[in-house]
């Protein structure tokens, strides 16, 4: 396939699966320490700040979640609750920044490039303008109606557990929650960001559109999201191996551990979220052209940017 030049619109097209990835690396190896960037800048604050509430944690500043008084085990409340709260703030920062900000940030960069427009740090972050926050606004809906089927499930289960004979569903009943889980959620997350970021519309808008979206095509997008999850799992399990490896020969100290531990956190984060990022993106812009003939569309926008440009 002929190789792309940076400053070079890309041809957007239908694409099958292989061709996807191999767009998603290209771009990822044009765009190395843009994308690089545009994800770091949010994951460093982010793995501070996770490392800084473990290290309140570990330092005894939050009691053991259990003692021991004449052998019997007393759970403390507190501490469990506010570790609790703590884990989730820090789901939801993630969320909003990492899911959110920089995800829309990438998104973006793809965005521009089909439309053949240069890109740049400043220049994307400053192009989002405020869809970042209904794109941080979605995924929390998102969360939400995760939480509130995990809560039906649960209470049909418990109901049916009590009723003799009907208990026998709970195995089929489970295996049709998680299939309904994988339909729901592969549909949803998989064109969220692009449906916010390119069409800019609102949290109940977006949601719906992504789901509509994903929903059309759902076993391409469940097959593209196996392959690249293959795909970057395979770097993602290699390197904690080699660090392992690394800790087994030079044996540091807990405290170097745990440094070490926290730099490949990070690395592995930053080296993997930005091509994931993009090949959402690129399956985004595929379905819209697959259902919608999103190409005349983009190329009418390519137009109307050419003709501002010499005006």
């Amino acid at each position: 396939m002929e190789e792309m030049n940076v400053n070079q619109r890309m041809a957007l097209r239908p694409q099958g699966i292989p061709e996807l990835l191999d767009t998603t690396l290209r771009l990822y190896r044009q765009h190395f320490w843009l994308l690089i960037g545009l994800v770091a800048v949010v994951q460093v604050p982010l793995t501070l700040i996770s490392s800084l509430y473990e290290s309140w944690g570990a330092s005894g500043t939050l009691s053991p979640y259990y003692s021991w008084d004449n052998g019997t085990p007393q759970v403390n409340l507190t501490d469990v609750l506010t570790s609790f709260l703590g884990a989730m703030v820090l789901l939801l920062l993630t969320a909003i920044f990492l899911y959110g900000l920089a995800n829309a940030a990438v998104t973006r960069v793809v965005y521009d490039r089909y439309l053949g427009r240069p890109v740049g740090f400043w220049e994307t972050y400053r192009a989002l303008g405020r869809r970042w926050l209904r794109l941080a606004g979605a995924i929390l809906l998102v969360f939400l109606l995760n939480f509130v089927l995990l809560f039906v499930f649960f209470f049909f289960s418990l109901v049916l557990g009590f009723i003799p004979c009907i208990n026998l569903l709970l195995i089929p009943l489970f295996i049709a929650m998680l299939l309904f889980f994988i339909y729901i959620n592969v549909s949803l997350w998989s064109p969220l960001a692009g449906v916010v970021v390119v069409e800019d519309l609102g949290v109940l808008s977006s949601v719906g559109r992504a789901f509509r979206l994903g929903r059309h095509k759902f076993w391409r997008v469940l097959g593209f999201n196996i392959v690249l999850g293959l795909l970057l799992g395979v770097f993602m399990w290699a390197l904690p191996v080699l660090l392992g490896l690394l800790i087994g020969v030079l044996q540091p100290s807990f405290e170097v551990q745990q440094i070490m531990i926290s730099a490949i956190s990070l690395s592995l984060s930053s080296l993997v979220l930005p091509p994931l990022f993009c090949g959402l993106a690129l399956l985004y812009f595929d379905l819209r052209v697959r259902l919608e003939g999103f190409d005349m569309e983009l190329e009418m926008q390519r137009t109307a940017v050419e003709g501002t440009s010499f005006e």
